[in-house]
């Protein structure tokens, strides 16, 4: 998200002020903004086997109960865990 933060302001700043400035605008009031949208959703296919290794060979960085919330996110339906007090 830093990344594409710092992209917009560059963008917005730099970028966009020039081309409406050259099409003989005024820039302040065009207010013009950059939206990135929403994320697309990674490629489960090459994200998963990534993802399990971490969990396996690193369980200090991932969690059980964090990379099961991933598994969700990703669009994956799975039941609750047993003796977990998670919530939806």
């Amino acid at each position: 998200m830093t990344l594409q933060r710092f992209i917009k302001r560059i963008v917005e700043k730099e970028v966009f002020v020039q081309i409406i400035n050259q099409a003989g605008f005024d820039s302040k009031k065009a207010d013009c903004r950059l939206n990135w949208g929403m994320p697309e959703k990674p490629d489960v296919e090459t994200l998963l086997p990534m993802l399990a290794n971490i969990a396996r060979d690193r369980p200090d960085i991932i969690s059980a109960k964090e990379f099961r919330k991933i598994l969700v996110d990703m669009g994956l339906a799975l039941e609750k865990a047993e003796g977990s007090e998670e919530t939806s």
